[in-house]
């Protein structure tokens, strides 16, 4: 269900960029005993929807996908697509490593493209296959002793680099000349 989802939504009819965010390590810590939300993700999720057309492309398999969404369960039919690992790429050179071809969403939502669209995930190992400035890398997210726990928060990090990214021009040029720190 969630694999093909995008192909239910009609091409965006707004001008907003179209932001891609990774679940587990971006939005929340994800294990065996639970997920857990980075502190202010439902609230950060809900500005995002303002400024951006948001979704979410995790390297889980569907149904540990599907199991871990339940915390932000009112927002998925507000997404514009929801991919797992079935819509990821084997790393050429480490078998165990998949990767996130941009290409991917610019094939099956040809409205997007470098300019207007940006991926957010914390592993630089999955972007080998994209174009330069079209992603960002923040410190992964692992739990309530992390110090990134606030970076979605107002004044976050994550946060405040989204809000100036929405009034840019060019996502691309944008990213290249304002790199993300955290």
């Amino acid at each position: 269900m969630y694999g093909d989802w995008y192909r239910n939504v009609p091409p965006t009819t707004t001008n907003k960029k179209l932001l891609i965010l990774d679940y587990n390590g971006v939005l929340a810590s994800v294990s065996k005993d639970g997920v857990e939300l980075r502190h202010g993700a439902s609230e950060f999720l809900y500005s995002c929807f303002t400024a951006y057309e948001v979704a979410i492309w995790s390297s889980r398999r569907r149904e540990n996908l599907e199991w871990a969404l339940w915390r932000i369960n009112d927002l998925k039919p507000r997404l514009a697509f929801i991919w797992d690992q079935s819509h990821y790429e084997q790393h050429p050179s480490y078998p165990n490593i998949f990767t996130k071809n941009l290409r991917r969403v610019w094939d099956n939502m040809p409205q997007y493209n470098e300019g207007n669209m940006l991926l957010v995930d914390e592993s630089k190992a999955k972007m080998i296959n994209n174009p330069e400035n079209t992603y960002i890398c923040p410190k992964s997210y692992k739990g309530e002793d992390e110090t990134t726990h606030n970076a979605l928060e107002i004044g976050g990090s994550i946060r405040v680099y989204l809000q100036n990214l929405a009034a840019a021009d060019n996502v691309q040029e944008y990213v290249k000349h304002h790199p993300y720190l955290d």
